[in-house]
C-alpha cells in the first residue's frame, strides 16, 4: 500500500522585517509594496490599495502608475480678518461623507478622501491654518503659522505632487512660490507643541513616501515612490513615528496633519470610512485613481 503525504509550502518574499504583500496599481513590471508583519490587504482600486492593522489604516498610491493627488474643498468663500491680524479665506465647513460626494462629482476616479489641512474657525466659517496651493492658485496663504513668535521654518514640511513625482520638502519662506503642482503645508514628524497633544492617544493622520522594489528589463529612470497616507484612531506621536518606521519609510519624507477627531477618511475600497468624532473639515485630500 503506497502512502502519499502532500506537503504545501507557503511561500512569500520577506526581507528584514517586512513582508512584500504583491502588486499593487504599477502595471510596467512588479511593484512589491514593503509591508510590516500583521498587515492585511483590504482591497485595491485603481493603482490605490489599502492595508489595515487593528486601529491603524494605510493607503498606499501608485503615483508612477498615474494616481493623483488633489484637494476638494467649496470653493466658495469670504475673506475675513483673524485675531492675530492675518486675513484669511474663509470657507464652509462639510462632513467627510460631504466632501467624498462632491469629490466624486468633481472626478469620477476618486478612490479615497482624508483630512489633512489644521484649521480654525471664524465667523461660522473655516480658515485652513497653513499654506495650501493648487498650481498658482493658493487655496490659503497660511494666516495662522505664527513663525517666529512660537514657531521656525523648521517646524513644517510640504507635501508636494507635480507631474507623476510625489515628494516631502523642507518648508522655508517662498518656497511654495517656487514649486509648481499642488503643495499642502503640515508639521515635520517630530513635531512636539502643544496643539497637537502627541502624549495624547487620539487620532492620528499622516503622509509619507516610500521608496518601492520592482522588477524589469532595462534601466529604471524617474521612479516615483508611492505616497501613503496614515490613519489611526488611539494613538501617540512616538507611537506613530514607530509605525511609520516600520513601513521602511525614513522619517524626513513624512509630514504630519491634522489629527483628534478631524482624522477622518472616506475611501471606495470596501466602503471604508473613519468618522473621528464626526467634526466638519473645510477640506479633504483626495487620491484619484489611474
Amino acid at each position: 500500500m503506497k502512502i502519499v503525504i502532500k506537503v504545501l509550502f507557503i511561500i512569500s518574499l520577506t526581507l528584514g522585517n517586512f513582508v512584500y504583500a504583491g502588486t499593487c496599481g504599477y502595471t510596467g513590471g512588479v511593484s512589491y509594496i514593503k509591508t510590516p508583519y500583521g498587515y492585511n490587504k483590504t482591497g485595491e482600486e485603481n493603482g490605490v490599495c489599502l492595508f489595515e492593522k487593528g486601529d491603524i489604516t494605510v493607503h498606499v498610491a501608485d503615483v508612477q502608475s498615474g494616481v493623483k493627488m488633489d484637494f476638494i474643498y467649496d470653493p466658495n468663500y469670504i475673506w475675513g480678518k483673524l485675531n492675530n491680524g492675518n486675513w484669511a479665506k474663509l470657507y464652509t465647513k462639510k462632513s467627510i461623507e460631504n466632501l467624498f460626494s462632491y469629490a466624486k462629482k468633481k472626478n469620477s476616479r476618486v478612490i479615497t478622501v482624508t483630512n489633512a489641512q489644521f484649521y480654525g474657525y471664524k465667523k461660522g466659517r473655516f480658515f485652513m491654518s497653513f499654506p495650501v496651493k493648487d498650481g498658482r492658485k493658493y487655496i490659503s496663504l497660511g494666516p495662522d503659522m505664527r513663525i517666529p513668535s512660537e514657531k521656525g521654518e523648521w517646524d513644517y514640511r510640504i507635501l508636494n505632487f507635480n507631474n507623476k513625482k510625489i515628494s516631502i520638502l523642507p518648508y522655508y519662506k517662498f518656497a511654495l512660490d517656487i514649486y509648481g503642482g499642488k503643495s499642502i503645508v503640515g508639521y515635520r514628524y517630530n513635531y512636539r507643541g502643544n496643539d497637537v497633544a502627541c502624549r495624547s492617544r487620539i487620532g492620528r493622520t499622516y503622509a509619507a513616501i516610500q521608496e518601492r522594489t520592482r522588477e524589469k528589463q532595462g534601466p529604471i529612470q524617474n521612479y516615483s515612490p508611492s505616497l501613503l497616507i496614515f490613519n489611526a484612531k488611539h494613538k501617540t506621536c512616538n507611537e506613530m513615528q514607530k509605525i511609520i518606521t516600520k513601513w521602511g519609510v525614513k522619517m524626513k519624507d513624512v509630514v504630519m496633519f491634522d489629527g483628534s477627531g478631524s482624522s477622518q477618511f472616506k475611501s471606495k475600497i470596501k466602503n471604508r470610512i473613519k468618522k473621528g468624532d464626526n467634526r466638519y473639515l473645510p477640506m479633504g485630500l483626495m487620491l484619484i485613481g489611474n
